[in-house]
């Protein structure tokens, strides 16, 4: 399955409800009820598949989450048909995209008292970005690249 390609399509495009409909998930709208000025969302919640989808108040598809390992209620994602790549390590990620000229951004941050580090591969249609804990690798997150806004 092409993930990234699905990035900016339309919450009812045919490539977007096939795969509501094969997860079997629900859309949740989720708007700014504290009315702070923050734009609505929508968000696919799947967790025995381990995939977030978050769409954008127009309904575009800005960021899939994807677990590699059970947290927060979700099960690990099959990377198996996708065409993700999976990067074990920070250096397996380095090394990745020195071999794919691809531009590279990292850091490190803690967040509840845990630490992370991530790095950020921009490929030309999609960002993915790889957070370890522990080095672990333990979630991907793919995104809209600047390029494909």
């Amino acid at each position: 399955m092409n993930i990234p390609r699905l990035l900016g399509d339309h919450l009812k495009s045919d490539d977007i409800i096939e795969l509501l409909e094969h997860l079997e998930a629900d859309v949740i709208y989720d708007f700014d009820r504290l009315h702070e000025g923050e734009p609505d969302c929508y968000r696919v919640s799947a967790h025995s598949a381990g995939i977030e989808l978050l769409f954008d108040d127009s309904q575009t598809l800005e960021t899939i989450f994807l677990r590699v390992l059970p947290s927060s209620n979700f099960q690990p994602f099959d990377f198996g048909d996708s065409d993700i790549h999976v990067l074990l390590t920070i250096e397996d990620a380095q090394k990745f995209a020195l071999r794919n000229h691809l531009p590279v951004t990292n850091g490190h941050a803690t967040f509840d008292g845990v630490a992370r580090n991530w790095i950020k591969l921009d490929f030309a249609s999609h960002t993915a970005h790889y957070k370890y804990i522990d080095g672990h690798l333990n979630m991907v997150t793919l995104g809209r690249s600047l390029g494909s806004l």
